[in-house]
């Protein structure tokens, strides 16, 4: 989710020419929603990207964190982890590609080629991928990350996204960055609990010409970003009571992924805990139990490889952090689409995470 051309200092005090690939790239499809099933709420989300490997990471309560900011001049963010959460990670621990707290916040991350960050100015910034991160340890729920949204500044390194959130009572928000300022659709404003690659309002828009939506045209197949939402936003209202809800998200899923390039199925349900995934290499669906990870952040860190070959329950099935593997992941993904990207740089980022200091708070 990282794309090419920035010039970047770390808080690290590296700066180094970054070419991380989107620009220019295709624009994989991402899809997520909430869907109220069996009077649940389970969110779902579609990763579509070209890239399939990554780590599920617990992230623990009372860890110090400064953010790795990517421009010099920025003033990195800094907060204390409040809540644990567990976060879906391709490039790195501490940069997610989304994931749920223990009070029920989910957040994820989709693409948007519209997207035009705020010019930099005396906010702290973060950058993309750790401003997920950082809602995660903060808040427990959407009122709550909404208040503070503007306070901080995301300075991008240089991936184009917007964001969907929700929580355990059903609220959820959109935040896009249009025309350098921060957009949010939630309540009222959010009709239909959906996004995929378009501004929100423009994929409202669309899909009220069809059936099932307001309209009276009927829903149209293919990948695009409009004809996904239209017709997950038809599915979504009209979800049947089942035997088997989580079943049921992941046919709602089925029926947006696209083909080879959806590599993981992710579904959330923020009111009892739990997230369930799979992916393209490991078909088998897992499910963690949130209310069984240890949050002290005095206790070792524990991951687990995403496409790991257990089915069921993997609430135990965790292992010991292991920054080699992060490191490894990270060597893997960033440089795969790097251009010229120094071997120490690549070294800086995996070994970030290990700076954080655990406060008494963490137990």
């Amino acid at each position: 989710m990282w794309s090419p051309g920035s010039k970047f200092r770390t808080s690290l005090g590296l700066t180094v020419a970054l070419g991380i690939g989107l620009s220019g790239a295709p624009a994989w499809p991402c899809t997520a929603f909430l869907a109220e099933i069996n009077g649940s709420p389970f969110v779902g989300k579609s990763y579509d990207w070209d890239l399939s490997q990554g780590l599920v990471l617990v992230n623990k309560r009372g860890v110090q964190k400064a953010a790795m900011v990517f421009n010099s001049g920025d003033k990195p963010a800094t907060w204390t982890s409040k809540y644990l959460s567990v976060t879906f990670n391709q490039y790195g621990r501490e940069f997610p590609n989304g994931g749920m707290n223990e009070a029920g916040l989910v957040v994820e991350i989709l693409l948007l080629g519209d997207t035009r960050y705020p010019s930099a100015d005396a906010r702290p910034a973060l950058n993309e991928l750790q401003w997920i991160q950082y809602q995660l340890d903060n808040f427990a729920s959407v009122k709550e990350a909404l208040a503070v949204a503007d306070t901080l500044r995301i300075s991008p390194a240089h991936a184009k996204a917007h964001y969907f959130m929700c929580d355990d009572a059903e609220n959820c928000a959109t935040l896009e960055y249009l025309e350098g300022k921060l957009l949010v659709h939630g309540g009222a404003e959010l009709p239909l609990k959906v996004l995929t690659n378009n501004p929100y309002a423009e994929s409202l828009k669309y899909a009220y010409k069809f059936k099932g939506l307001g309209g009276s045209e009927k829903l149209k197949p293919g990948t695009g970003s409009l004809e996904r939402f239209a017709r997950t936003a038809a599915a979504v209202a009209n979800a049947p009571e089942v035997e088997k809800p989580l079943d049921q998200a992941f046919k709602l899923l089925d029926a947006v992924s696209v083909g080879p390039r959806s590599v993981w199925n992710l579904v959330y349900e923020p009111r009892e805990g739990r997230i369930s995934f799979r992916t393209r290499k490991e078909g088998h669906v897992k499910t963690i139990d949130l209310s069984r990870l240890d949050g002290d952040c005095t206790k070792p860190a524990v991951m687990l490889s995403i496409d790991h070959a257990a089915e069921g329950n993997v609430t135990s099935t965790f292992e010991p952090y292991d920054s080699a593997a992060n490191a490894k992941l990270v060597k893997s993904t960033v440089t795969k689409s790097a251009r010229n990207l120094p071997p120490q740089v690549v070294k800086k980022i995996a070994a970030y995470p290990e700076t954080f200091p655990c406060t008494e708070s963490g137990k």
